[in-house]
């Protein structure tokens, strides 16, 4: 008889399909679902999610066996049933059968069991296991949160009690495997004749005929059974290990909001501790603190129970991050507060923390991160991003990445994320993996992602069938790290044998994709850096108002508003690639930062005052740089003209009139200040002195007796004053042995004496000052206007403040 595959390969398929069909071997339809458009008063309402669960439109609420919702956008509509389990039913596995017509990611359902939430339902997962043994008259109330996402038709609820038959159910995995298996083979491959011979008399043996009213599968599934593990002692496995890691990648925001999101997280979550319970080989893992809060504050129950995963070792937290955030327009310092806060979070609710970055999502990865994530402690980057380039295809999943300071932190890529552990697709995937010369074993993010979701019960059957198969490669599951820590010791391992080095690649991760994300919505952005800076001032006037004066740090205060700007500079917020419909909440939560962080940096700057300064009219210049600055400061005074102007010392300090009103004056200053300082300046009241109106010489006069120079005959000439040739700034400076800023401060001091005595006679003294001196005054005296920045920073770094 000739072999042929392709024909097999098509019967099997139909054998697949018509099978399906057979798994439930006894339903009972559930007829009496209650819609509503209201929360159900016996289930706790998480604040944060009320965007979906206000504004619902009316429903009718009679009892229907299948219930349709208005076609609304991202709104909460609910069905509610009570199911008992027949007598005939007793000791039987029994699941509620549910559809709501959904698409995917777009519009999911969450279940409430009893009061509890106890999974998710989507277009992959229908079934919700209600008893592993169910007990003759058990009753079940069924609430089902039926969101209608975003799209365009209306959602609607139906289903069925259901008994699945264990034999069916059991043997279409059996067979999904074997095929998958042979079509990972090439046709020619002596593993691969074989099993498409076995899978052609496994076909045959299967019973449809016998009953009219069910099919019998116990004798073809024995046959592939038996025949498969004859052929595992002489049909070994290729010299490679897939590390089944299951998990879901879940968009803080990307094409919904964020109250859809904290339910994303809960229903993906209760899905993977059902999945737990009932399959103690399954593994999760999940990243990003910031989706564990949300958790935590909106179902603690649920929170509680993922803690207890975690301790027995079935789920994983990943990645050392609050959030997998954008690594391009992001701040350094920003990233390592990503990593503090997100290790805090993981060492406070699970006692240990990360030693991964885990960023499979984001896009592109700048050339500093490799020294920022060594210093943080973690020894393993992992994303998978890099294989979208669309023009040169990255060459290396394994090799060491070194940062511009010469650290360098060990890559693993995966090939992707959302998966399926169909064994043809495993290898596929394998086959594309760039550095099986290097690392040989591949680690395999498996479970529908983006949208949460996670694994289904078939990739976790499919998983266990392959974990010894003939010619297929060894499948282990396994958790992320420990799958991290055997491949690259292998790795290692290798290279120390055959005497090659691991590659390594220097500077920046760049992404051939998504390029348009450096410019999208600049008012984000730019929001962003204006917020990272205003929390830098904040905590260091804040740290420096308690090292010098004992002020309390307000570090509970923030850290939550660190928290708020980390969860927007997520990679599909901060880049702008999220709906519209994401960014009124960015944009609120930004002006929560401004508002808060403003009252503590002005608080912090309130408490860094000296407080044996008695005149009450004081102000500050800081410096949040970390070099000495001198530069143009402003202050409005809170009196007329005249006054003085000292610092703490006392010593007089020059300034320009700028602006005078009724009740304050503004005036500039030159000021230097040390860096992560403040210097602190007192106005003094001053009585008038009555002096001629055009006595301009009388007014210089005064004002060098006032610094009682004994040489005050040279400042004279150096005025023009005596008749005589005027000195240069430099001659008067030699003669005197003065600096350049000596005689500059003492001129100041003339200039604003005279200016401050007597405002008519402002414009006269500056007309002989230019007359005299060819211009010795610099623009920001004669005009009143700053300089430019010599250092060409922001001048938000160098700030002014008063303090009555």
């Amino acid at each position: 008889m000739q072999l042929r595959p392709e024909m097999i390969d098509t019967r099997v398929e139909r054998r697949l399909r018509e099978l399906e069909r057979w798994i439930y071997e006894q339903c009972i339809p559930i007829t009496d679902w209650r819609p509503s458009n209201k929360w159900p008063a016996h289930i706790p309402q998480p604040a944060a999610i009320a965007p979906l669960v206000t504004d619902v439109p009316e429903v009718d609420e009679s009892p229907t066996h299948f219930a349709q919702f208005p076609h609304v956008h991202a709104k909460a509509f609910w069905a509610s049933t009570t199911v008992t389990i027949p007598e005939r039913w007793a000791g039987k596995r029994v699941f509620a059968h549910m559809n709501t017509g959904s698409d995917g990611f777009l519009s999911e359902s969450t279940v409430y069991l009893n009061g509890c939430i106890s999974g998710g339902l989507d277009i992959n997962r229908k079934d919700i296991l209600l008893a592993p043994h169910a007990e003759a008259g058990q009753t079940f109330r069924l609430d089902v949160m039926v969101h209608s996402g975003r799209m365009r038709t209306p959602q609607s609820i139906s289903g069925d009690l259901v008994v699945i038959n264990e034999a069916i159910y059991q043997f279409r995995y059996d067979l999904r495997a074997t095929l998958g298996a042979v079509r990972s083979l090439d046709k020619e491959h002596p593993t691969a004749i074989r099993l498409w011979y076995i899978l052609e008399q496994t076909l045959n043996a299967i019973d449809f005929h016998s009953d009219y009213n069910r099919v019998n599968v116990e004798a073809a599934a024995q046959l592939l059974k038996e025949k498969t593990q004859a052929l595992l002692p002489t049909h070994q496995p290729p010299d490679f290990n897939l590390y089944l890691c299951a998990n879901s990648h879940i968009d803080v925001v990307w094409l919904w909001t964020l109250a859809e999101t904290r339910q994303k997280m809960a229903r993906t979550s209760s899905t993977a501790v059902r999945y737990m319970d009932e399959l103690p080989e399954y593994h999760f893992s999940q990243s990003q603190a910031q989706l564990y809060d949300f958790l935590l504050n909106d179902h603690p129950d649920l929170f509680a129970a993922v803690q207890e995963k975690v301790s027995g070792g079935q789920w994983e937290f990943v990645g050392a991050a609050w959030v997998e955030p954008d690594c391009n327009i992001t701040g350094g310092e920003s990233l390592i507060r990503q990593l503090l806060y997100g290790q805090k979070f993981w060492k406070q609710h699970f006692g240990t923390t990360s030693r991964t970055m885990w960023l499979v999502d984001t896009f592109g990865y700048a050339s500093a991160m490799p020294q920022i994530l060594r210093k943080s402690g973690l020894d393993t980057f992992v994303t998978q991003k890099l294989t979208w380039s669309e023009t040169n295809p990255f060459p290396y999943g394994h090799f060491d990445w070194e940062g511009i300071d010469g650290s360098r932190i060990r890559c693993v890529f995966p090939q992707s994320y959302v998966t399926r552990t169909y064994p043809d697709e495993m290898m596929q995937w394998y086959k594309r993996y760039p550095s099986k010369d290097i690392a040989p074993d591949l680690l395999y993010l498996y479970g529908y992602g983006d949208g949460g979701g996670g694994p289904v019960r078939e990739d976790v059957e499919l998983g266990k069938r392959m974990q010894e198969f003939p010619a297929y490669p060894r499948v282990k599951f396994s958790r992320v790290e420990d799958a991290l820590d055997a491949i690259k010791s292998r790795a290692d391992a290798l290279a120390n044998e055959y005497g090659y080095q691991i590659p390594v690649w220097k500077g920046e991760l760049y992404l051939e994709f998504h390029r348009g994300t450096l410019t999208t919505h600049a008012l984000v952005k730019r929001r962003n850096r204006k917020n990272e800076l205003l929390l830098r001032e904040a905590e260091i006037w804040a740290a420096l108002a308690e090292i010098n004066n004992g002020a309390p740090y307000p570090d509970e205060a923030l850290e939550n508003n660190w928290k708020k700007l980390m969860l927007l500079q997520f990679h599909d917020i901060l880049p702008g690639t999220s709906i519209a419909q994401a960014y009124p909440d960015v944009h609120r939560i930004y002006g929560e930062i401004e508002t808060e962080v403003k009252a503590l940096l002005d608080k912090a700057i309130a408490q860094l005052e000296t407080p044996n300064i008695q005149p009450p009219y004081r102000f500050s210049v800081l410096n949040s740089l970390s070099f000495t600055v001198t530069d143009w400061a402003e202050a409005d005074i809170p009196l007329k003209m005249p006054f003085t102007l000292q610092d703490t010392q006392g010593k007089w300090i020059a300034f320009q009139v700028l602006h005078e009103s009724e009740e304050s004056t503004k005036i500039g200053l030159e000021a230097t200040v040390t860096p992560f300082a403040a210097t602190q300046y007192v106005a003094v009241p001053e009585a008038p002195k009555a002096l001629p109106e055009n006595n301009l010489p009388q007014l210089i006069e005064q004002a060098l007796a006032d610094i009682a120079l004994s040489d005050a005959d040279l400042f004279r000439m150096w005025l023009g004053l005596t008749g005589e040739g005027a000195l240069s700034t430099e001659e008067i400076g030699q003669k005197l042995d003065l600096s350049k800023e000596e005689v500059k401060e003492i001129r100041d001091h003339v200039m604003s004496h005279v200016a401050k005595s007597n405002k008519n006679l402002k414009e006269k003294a500056l007309e002989k000052f230019r007359k005299t001196q060819k211009a010795v005054l610099k623009p920001m005296v004669e005009t009143g206007r700053p300089k430019a920045n010599e250092t060409g920073m922001e001048n938000a770094f160098f700030r002014v403040t008063f303090n009555p």
